[in-house]
């Protein structure tokens, strides 16, 4: 029996054929290629891209393939950001064609400031700039303790508020969700909405409960969203942007 010489560096992985006694290279030519078997002879399959998982699928030649993670009805994990004494936390290339709303989580959001308000900002064109005219808003909040029931809102706004007189303190700070709903028709007056439920430690550590909901009145497509307090960094806090995928 004679066997070839390969190289497996220049000419492949030789492969021997059982029945002939030779061998015959197959070249795995990038990173995380894999050597499978298709019935008949070994053969390449090359490395999916980043995210995808290795799924056997009897359809396919190989019996394997790279696929992208598929979800219905669900939370799909996006982006997560970390505050640590920044200015802002913003979320940028938001994609209301593939989900149909997206859910923003909100965990332990303290200000250095004390005594401040969560604005939320938005961008319709990637963050570059975010709209300063436009913004109606409306939110009720409770004190815990007091049991005051409280109303902020306004018709036109630079920005929205989300929740106030949040504390820099021991103990306080603020946390909750985001909801951000596409507008079916924003040229036509169906406009781009954001809806809110959070809970917060004002500056005398009493516990606000804060919902409420905004509109923003442009009609161009939202793409980018941030988070910033009227006054001061964010000292640390952690946001995580989740697709809604309906169908």
């Amino acid at each position: 029996m004679t066997e070839n010489a390969l190289n497996i560096t220049t000419s492949g992985l030789p492969i021997n054929d059982t029945s002939t006694g030779t061998f015959s290279a197959v070249a795995l030519t990038a990173k995380g290629d894999l050597l499978v078997h298709n019935g008949s002879n070994y053969t390449r399959l090359a490395v999916g891209t980043n995210g995808q998982i290795f799924k056997a699928d009897s359809a396919q030649t190989t019996g394997q393939l790279w696929e992208g993670l598929t979800f219905s009805g669900d939370l799909i994990p996006i982006a997560k950001a970390s505050a640590s004494s920044s200015a802002s936390i913003s979320f940028t290339d938001l994609d209301f064609s593939t989900y149909g709303s997206l859910f923003i989580n909100a965990i332990n959001i303290h200000p250095a400031t004390d005594n401040v308000s969560l604005n939320v900002l938005v961008s319709v064109d990637n963050g570059s700039t975010y709209l300063a005219t436009g913004y109606k808003y409306v939110y009720k909040y409770i004190n815990a303790t007091s049991a005051s029931d409280n109303i902020n809102n306004s018709a036109s706004a630079t920005s929205f508020q989300a929740a106030t007189q949040i504390g820099s303190g021991l103990g306080e700070g603020v946390a909750g969700w985001f909801i951000m709903l596409p507008s079916d028709d924003p040229t036509n007056g169906m406009k781009q909405t954001i809806e809110w439920q959070l809970y917060g430690q004002d500056t005398n550590t009493q516990l606000n409960n804060y919902w409420g909901g905004g509109l923003q009145q442009t009609t161009s497509t939202i793409d980018a969203i941030k988070f910033q307090f009227s006054s001061g960094n964010m000292t640390t806090g952690d946001f995580y942007l989740y697709g809604y995928n309906a169908s």
